[in-house]
């Protein structure tokens, strides 16, 4: 059910960006091959600096 609802906002709030707003949140969202957690040679405040 939480899901659902998460999915339902989700879609909401993506409709409300524009083409090119969408695509940094999408590129955002890309996780590169081997890059998924601290143990892929980032330490823990590398994981949250955005550019």
């Amino acid at each position: 059910m939480r899901e659902a609802a998460n999915h339902r906002l989700w879609e909401s709030l993506y409709g409300l960006l524009s083409t090119g707003e969408r695509a940094v949140l999408d590129s955002l969202l890309t996780v590169l091959p081997g890059a998924r957690g601290v143990g892929a040679g980032l330490d823990a405040d590398q994981l949250f600096t955005f550019v």
